[in-house]
């Protein structure tokens, strides 16, 4: 099934508007910087569709410039202004996944409905790869050998109707695109629909979605930019989230940074907030990595 680009920005649009809008928090900071986003993706679809999963730059060009040099004053009381510019960028970039995420969630009041038609497309494709399996040796030479001189009838045609350049080009197509590996294009296709549940739960909005999740929900979105923060401040600046003497390191300057870095983000995120989680996934040894990087 394709696609236009003026339907896929539709259809961000109307998700915008039904599912995602009417399902966050009132924070109105919130509120915009998804609308800004989306505003954004939506243009970067009717430029670029359908090409649009091969551009490396995605991320890079729906950033909404939170962070830009009127709006991070504080950033001067973290003496990172010589960073300037590679801080920013990574700190755009896991805004985007913050508001993604957030936007993935609240679209999530739906995943039980998802959810739900999924194991239904599961269930069909066993049935249908268990009759296709099921197919003897005469069905499959006669499904082949049909399809095979139905594409031989067709070229034919069409290349009495063409010039010598289309014609080599059809006959090229047809050698690159045959009946048989069409047929194994498809049961490719139907390999991938088997497990199609789990594939989604293993990506980044299924796992914000929290597909087959038991239990109380985590807040994933919170959790990934606290990581993705981690990684600014003691890789990307080179500085403990441990206790420190030094002015500008430490856990304590750390989460003051995140505090103020979620503010122009999500207002409503209290500091406290932050810090427990950050603290939950120090207990769980999300970042034991940098211990063991440091020696």
């Amino acid at each position: 099934m394709k696609y236009s680009s003026d339907e896929i920005a539709g259809y961000i649009s109307d998700i915008l508007a039904n599912d995602i809008l009417p399902n966050i928090s009132s924070c109105e900071v919130l509120r915009k910087n998804i609308t800004d986003l989306m505003s954004n993706m939506t243009d970067i679809v009717k430029e670029k569709w359908p090409d649009i999963g091969l551009n490396f730059d995605f991320q890079q060009e729906a950033v909404i410039h939170l962070y830009s040099s009127e709006k991070t004053v504080f950033f001067e009381k973290y003496d990172i202004n010589k960073y300037i510019q590679d801080v920013t960028f990574e700190l755009e970039i896991n805004a985007f996944t913050y508001l993604f995420a957030v936007s993935a969630k609240a679209f999530g009041v739906k995943s039980l409905e998802i959810s739900k038609k999924l194991k239904k497309i599961e269930d069909l494709s066993k049935r249908l790869m268990s009759e296709i399996n099921s197919l003897d040796v005469t069905s499959k030479f006669t499904l082949s050998a049909a399809f095979i001189l139905e594409d031989s009838m067709s070229l034919e045609k069409a290349i009495k109707n063409s010039t010598e350049e289309e014609s080599l080009k059809l006959i090229e197509n047809m050698r690159s695109n045959p009946f048989l590996m069409r047929f194994a294009n498809y049961q490719e296709s139907l390999e991938f629909s088997l497990s199609i549940h789990e594939r989604l739960a293993r990506t980044l909005i299924g796992q914000t979605l929290q597909f087959g999740v038991r239990g109380p929900k985590t807040n994933f979105a919170l959790d990934v930019w606290i990581a993705y923060m981690v990684q600014v401040w003691a890789i990307g600046l080179d500085r403990s989230i441990s206790h420190s003497e030094n002015k500008y390191e430490g856990r304590e300057q750390f989460l003051r940074f995140m505090a103020d870095c979620m503010y122009p983000l999500h207002e409503e995120v209290e500091a406290d907030t932050i810090r427990n989680a950050f603290e939950k996934l120090r207990e769980k040894g999300e970042f034991d990595y940098l211990t063991k990087k440091s020696n």
